[in-house]
C-alpha cells in the first residue's frame, strides 16, 4: 500500500508540476469554461442599441451625403435624453458634410467616436496592443467628438473573443481608451485620462481597480445577445421618430446588426458571430457595473489540485475499482461545483476544468496499474501457498480477502484447528518394502487424505515422510472447523478402507490421526528466499503428539477440539493422557462416530463379515 500510495502521489505531483510550467491544453480550457460558465442574464443597465439594420443600413447607402444622416441622428438622440453617444463606425474619410455632422456633435457634447489600431508590432505583452498605425476621424469630425475611443477587439488564438485592450498605443507614442472607457467617463460628463498604467495587475478608472492581464486587457463578463438589449433601428433615430424622453440618462451605442456586415465576433456567450455593436454593450454593461472576470493563476490552480490528489492518493489503494471511481467521480463533481461557485460568486473567479478531468483519471490508472499488479502477485504468492492442498471455495475466499485487504499472512493469532496423520510402523515397512512400492503406497495414501482434507475446506500445510498435516480456521475463517477435521479424517479412513488400502502382509500398517484445536500462531514462516505458511504453538504441538500415540486407523483429539464438535461428535474418553515434551497429561478422546457415521479402519470386507 505504501509503494502504491507513493506512486500515485508522484503522478499527481508531477502532473501539477507540468500544468504549472507548460500550461498544457489550455485552448480546451478556454473552451470548456465559456461552456460551463458563461450564461445569459437578461437586462442590462442604462444601455440601448441603436442598431444599423438592414433598413438603416440602406438608408445610409441611398444617402448622398451620409454625415447628414448622423447628424440629425445625434440631434435626434440627444433631444431624446441620450447622455451618451458612442459610434461604432469609423469615419476615416472627408467628407462633404462633415461640418453639419461635427456640428450637431459640438452642440450635443456626448459624442464617442471610434478610431482603430492596424497593423500590431508584434505579439509579446510589450508589442500586443501597440500599432504602426491608426484610422481615426479625419478633422473637423476629430476635433468635434467629446473624445476618441478605440475599437480593437482582437480575438484569442482560437478565434474567440475574450478580453478587450483598456488602452492602444500607436508607434508614435499615443494612447487611445476604449471607446466603452471614453462612455464610461462620458457618463460623468469627463474626459478618460490619456494613460491608465497598470499597478499590482489592475488599473485604476473611476474609483475602480479593473484587474487586466500583463498586456493589459481586461476580461468583460459576457452575458446579453442582441436580444437582450434594449434596441431600436438606428433608422427611427434619423427619421426623428423617438419619443422625448425614451432615452434620458441612457447610452446609446450604434453599430451594424444588418447580416451582410462584417462586423461580428464570437464570444464565451455566443459560440457563434454576434454584432461589434453586442461586444460593446457587454463590455460597457461589466464596466458599468464594477464585475470582471478573473482567471485564476497558475499558482492557485495547482493548490487546488492538491486535495484532489490527497483524496486519490488516499482512495486508490484502499477501495476496489467501482468504489474508487464512484469516489473520484463524486469528487470530480464536487471540484466543479466549487469551480462553478467561484465563477457565479463576486469575484467572477475562472479556474482551470481541464486539469482535474486528467489528474484524477491519471493518478487513477496509475494507482489501479500498480494494484492489479501486486495483486497478480498476492494470487500468485497465494497459489504458491495454497492452490495445490486447498478447495477451489477456500481458494476463492482467500483471493476474495486478499482483494479487501482482510488477509494477513504475516503473523496473526487466530484459533485453528490441526489435523496430523502418520503411518504406523512406517520405519519398519521402510525396511522390509521395496522403495517404489513404499511410495506407490503413500501416494495412493496422500491422495486420499489430501482429497478428505480439501474437500472439508481444510488446508494441506505440510507432508514430512509418512505424515501429512492440515489445518482449518487459518488463514481465512471456517465454520465448524472441528468437525470438519473429524469429519475429514473418518472419511480418508473409510475410503482407505473401502479401496482395501494396506501394506501386503502387514495389516496392522495404519494411519493413525490426531486432531486438537486452539489459539495458535498463523503466518510465513521461513527465509527471504523461501517462506512457507504454517501455523506454530501449543494446540499444534498436542495435535502432533495425539497423533503420535493413536493406534492405526484411530483418531484421537483433544479437550478442545471436543467442546467445540459438541455431540456432532461421538468419543470415547480415555483419560488424561502424557505426552512428550508436556510437564502435565492432557485429556484424550478417540472418535467413535462423525455425525453418525462410525469411523472405519478395516477393510469393508472384513467389516462386513
Amino acid at each position: 500500500m505504501v509503494t502504491g500510495t507513493a506512486l500515485v502521489l508522484a503522478t499527481g505531483v508531477g502532473l501539477i508540476a507540468l500544468f504549472w510550467l507548460a500550461r498544457p491544453l489550455d485552448s480546451i480550457q478556454k473552451r470548456v469554461s465559456d461552456l460551463a460558465l458563461f450564461r445569459e442574464q437578461a437586462g442590462t443597465s442604462g444601455i440601448v442599441i441603436a442598431a444599423i439594420d438592414e433598413t438603416s443600413l440602406q438608408t445610409l447607402q441611398r444617402s448622398p451625403q451620409p454625415n447628414l444622416l448622423h447628424a440629425r441622428a445625434v440631434t435626434n438622440l440627444k433631444s431624446a435624453g441620450a447622455i451618451v453617444i458612442a459610434f461604432n463606425l469609423l469615419f476615416t474619410e472627408p467628407s462633404a458634410d462633415d461640418s453639419a455632422f461635427a456640428e450637431a456633435m459640438k452642440e450635443a457634447a456626448n459624442v464617442i467616436l471610434p478610431v482603430a489600431g492596424v497593423q500590431p508590432l508584434g505579439t509579446s505583452p510589450s508589442e500586443r496592443y501597440v500599432h504602426q498605425a491608426t484610422l481615426a476621424p479625419p478633422e473637423p469630425l476629430r476635433s468635434a467628438a467629446q473624445q476618441l475611443g478605440h475599437v480593437n477587439f482582437p480575438p484569442d488564438d482560437d478565434g474567440v473573443l475574450r478580453r478587450l485592450p483598456l488602452y492602444i498605443k500607436g508607434v508614435d507614442g499615443a494612447e487611445y481608451p476604449s471607446l466603452l472607457v471614453a462612455a464610461l467617463f462620458a457618463q460623468t460628463r469627463s474626459k478618460a485620462p490619456a494613460k491608465a498604467p497598470i499597478e499590482d495587475g489592475k488599473v485604476n478608472l473611476l474609483n475602480q481597480r479593473i484587474p487586466v492581464d500583463a498586456a493589459g486587457a481586461m476580461r468583460p463578463l459576457f452575458s446579453a445577445r442582441l436580444e437582450d438589449f434594449e434596441r431600436f433601428s438606428y433608422a427611427d433615430a434619423i427619421a426623428g421618430r423617438l419619443q422625448p424622453g425614451q432615452l434620458q440618462g441612457k447610452t446609446v451605442l450604434i453599430g451594424f446588426t444588418a447580416e451582410a456586415t462584417g462586423d461580428r465576433y464570437i464570444t464565451p456567450l455566443s459560440g457563434s458571430p454576434e454584432p461589434g455593436v453586442v461586444v460593446l454593450g457587454n463590455v460597457l454593461d461589466s464596466l458599468q457595473d464594477g464585475v470582471y472576470v478573473r482567471e485564476a493563476s497558475r499558482g492557485v490552480i495547482a493548490l487546488a489540485l492538491l486535495p484532489l490528489v490527497a483524496v486519490t492518493m488516499y482512495a486508490v489503494p484502499r477501495f476496489n475499482v467501482r468504489v474508487t471511481a464512484l469516489l473520484l467521480v463524486l469528487v470530480a463533481l464536487l471540484t466543479y461545483l466549487i469551480y462553478i461557485a467561484l465563477f457565479n460568486s463576486d469575484q467572477k473567479v475562472i479556474m482551470n476544468f481541464v486539469y482535474p478531468a486528467l489528474l484524477l483519471p491519471a493518478m487513477s490508472l496509475v494507482g489501479l496499474g500498480y494494484r492489479f499488479a501486486a495483486e497478480r502477485t498476492d494470487r500468485r504468492e497465494l497459489g504458491d501457498l495454497f492452490g495445490r492442498y486447498a478447495s477451489p471455495q477456500v481458494m476463492q475466499q482467500l483471493t476474495e480477502s486478499a482483494d479487501r485487504g482482510e488477509l494477513n499472512l504475516g503473523g496473526t493469532l487466530r484459533e485453528v484447528t490441526v489435523l496430523f496423520a502418520d503411518l504406523r510402523g512406517f520405519t519398519g515397512v521402510s525396511e522390509r518394502l521395496p522403495p517404489d512400492e513404499v511410495v506407490r503406497f503413500l501416494n495412493a495414501a496422500f491422495d486420499i487424505m489430501i482429497t478428505s482434507i480439501v474437500r472439508n475446506e481444510g488446508i494441506v500445510n505440510k507432508f514430512g515422510g509418512d505424515m501429512v498435516m492440515g489445518v482449518w480456521n487459518a488463514p481465512n475463517d471456517v465454520d465448524d472447523h472441528a468437525v470438519k477435521a473429524c469429519r475429514a479424517a473418518a472419511e480418508a479412513l473409510a475410503e482407505m478402507a473401502a479401496r482395501n488400502l494396506s501394506i501386503p502382509d502387514d495389516p496392522d500398517a495404519k494411519f493413525g490421526f490426531g486432531i486438537n484445536s486452539g489459539e495458535a500462531v498463523a503466518g510465513n514462516v521461513g527465509s527471504a528466499g523461501r517462506l512457507e505458511y504454517s501455523v506454530i504453538g501449543d494446540p499444534v504441538n498436542v495435535g502432533s503428539r495425539l497423533c503420535g500415540i493413536a493406534g492405526g486407523g484411530e483418531i484421537y483429539i483433544g479437550e478442545r477440539t471436543r467442546e467445540l464438535a459438541g455431540n456432532r461428535v461421538e468419543v470415547e474418553p480415555l483419560g488424561p493422557q502424557t505426552l512428550k515434551g508436556r510437564s502435565r497429561p492432557v485429556e484424550t478422546y478417540r472418535v467413535l462416530s462423525v455425525e453418525g457415521r462410525v469411523v472405519v479402519s478395516q477393510p469393508l470386507a472384513a467389516a462386513g463379515s
